[in-house]
């Protein structure tokens, strides 16, 4: 509970920061939390023996090859296989090549000047200083294209993570999911795929599946459209297109999941 109160602290103190532009800052603040924090929670869901070992003995930097185990086990056992990258997660976080993920701008907001030749600073320049409109516009469209992705994805884990130590009622757990995968289809459904840097339309596509409805009146499965997704979202509330029906969470809904 304490590494989780730790990271919903650092979450929390980025976002107000993004909200007001200092996005510098709020870069800085979500180092921490995506890197170190949500590992260590990856890891007590996938291993908490080995964990609470290597946490007894002393814990070291974890290699390149034991993170990308650990994330991998994590996406594989969370509610939703097949919807998050396991890779594309990693990237996201570790990975200072990929210029779709965090490290550049991780880098670049905690320090004046880097030397790494993928986010190497300009001649005459500090990073993140001089920059002005157009360069704000570029860092907020970077940050929300992928924070609302890996935001989700910690819940997830976070959920199953939870749901060893105390039980949750099952239908408030799947219709508060529901809600949140309705959000993230209007989300991802916003997006210019050209400046995601990554799938964002498989993505969709894989929403689409998980939010595939049984309507309890007529009993025909449906994929609700962008109008009937904001209702579910907003007001936990789903309007079978075929019968008309309005329902409220939860329901019975049918995963099919490739």
């Amino acid at each position: 509970m304490a590494l989780l109160s730790d990271f919903c602290h650092f979450i929390y103190e980025a976002l107000k920061c993004s909200k007001k532009l200092k996005l510098t800052v709020a870069f800085a603040l979500l180092r921490k939390p995506l890197k170190d924090n949500l590992f260590y929670l990856e890891w007590l869901l996938v291993n908490r023996p080995e964990f609470l070992k290597m946490f007894k003995d002393g814990l070291s930097e974890p290699t390149t090859d034991a993170r990308r185990g650990v994330i991998k086990l994590a996406v594989d056992s969370i509610a939703t296989p097949g919807l998050y990258g396991s890779d594309l997660i990693y990237d996201f976080r570790y990975k200072k090549s990929a210029n779709f993920g965090f490290e550049g701008n991780w880098n670049k907001a905690n320090h004046l000047i880097t030397t790494f030749h993928d986010f190497k600073t300009e001649a005459q320049n500090f990073n993140f200083v001089f920059g002005g409109e157009a360069e704000r516009d570029t860092q907020l469209r970077f940050l929300y294209t992928r924070l609302p992705y890996l935001l989700n994805y910690v819940v997830e884990v976070m959920e199953s993570l939870l749901e060893n130590i105390e039980k949750t009622d099952s239908a408030y757990i799947e219709s508060m999911r529901l809600r949140r995968l309705a959000g993230l289809t209007i989300w991802a459904q916003s997006l210019d795929p050209a400046h995601c840097g990554w799938d964002i339309e498989r993505f969709s596509e894989k929403l689409k599946e998980y939010l595939k409805t049984e309507c309890p009146k007529c009993s025909q499965v449906y994929s609700p459209d962008l109008k009937l997704t904001g209702i579910l979202y907003e007001g936990g509330k789903i309007r079978c297109p075929l019968c008309g029906s309005v329902s409220r969470l939860p329901l019975k809904y049918v995963r099919l999941v490739a």
